[in-house]
């Protein structure tokens, strides 16, 4: 077993890739409908995809200090997407919980003892409190010391590393549609010629993995591979180009 999982490990990554690639496709018109409506449903939807990919960063980091030397610290690189990544998911949280329309149409100063204003007051008090969560825990999963021995055993490794990334990717979906919600009413470029469209996906692009990588560079350093790597391009290339052609250009 060991062996035949040795053999077609590298297919793994590229096969969620592709996978996830066609949910993105079928789920994204749907999903992006259902970003719209700020709700604490919605939230809280966002916020679990969110506790799954931080668990999954764990596992990705704990399998690639496994796979080298149990003392190994997460470089500079990685700490920084991370942290990125974190402000940008507490800007999410922020929008879809709608905080920055109830300060817009109650500010603190009109807050009264009553009981609409203590309502009030638990609505802005409990996404800040969500914020500063969410702010440390995807940091916390690279800084805390895994337990080697949760992760022994190829066949257990091998699980938890596809679980690992599937939940990575199905929070790159998440987030994507976020976007596609918050911008997809924005005003387009009508006449942008294809060099321009270019040039705007890759700098998008590039600040893209400045925020998304640091999960798939945690797992390419214990498996690398280049159809790995050219599997998360495309996949990810499409995720911008798709995304920039709903909400940047028509």
């Amino acid at each position: 077993m060991d062996d035949v999982i040795s053999r077609f490990r590298f297919l793994v990554p590229v096969g969620i890739d592709l996978g996830c690639l066609v949910l993105y496709v079928l789920v994204l018109p749907w999903l992006t409908q259902y970003m719209q409506k700020k709700s604490p449903g919605i939230l809280l939807f966002i916020c679990g995809f969110y506790g799954v990919f931080c668990v999954s960063v764990f596992v990705l980091r704990s399998l690639a200090t496994i796979k080298s030397t149990a003392n190994e610290s997460v470089d500079g690189l990685t700490m920084f997407s991370a942290v990125m990544f974190s402000v940008m998911m507490v800007y999410i949280v922020i929008d879809t919980s709608g905080m920055i329309r109830y300060l817009t149409d109650s500010p603190m100063s009109r807050i009264s003892s009553d009981h609409q204003g203590l309502i009030g007051f638990m609505r802005f008090t409990g996404p800040i409190i969500l914020c500063f969560i969410i702010l440390a825990a995807y940091p916390a999963a690279l800084l805390i010391k895994p337990r080697l021995t949760v992760f022994s055993g190829n066949t257990n490794r091998f699980i938890l590393e596809t679980m690992a990334l599937l939940g990575i990717n199905l929070m790159i979906i998440v987030t994507m549609a976020h976007w596609s919600a918050s911008y997809q009413s924005e005003v387009r470029y009508t006449d942008l010629r294809v060099t321009g469209k270019i040039f705007i996906f890759l700098v998008v692009y590039v600040f893209f993995l400045i925020f998304y990588g640091a999960p798939r560079w945690l797992f390419f350093r214990s498996n690398p591979s280049i159809s790995s790597a050219i599997s998360f391009v495309f996949q990810t290339g499409f995720y911008v180009w798709n995304s920039l052609s709903k909400t940047a250009w028509e």
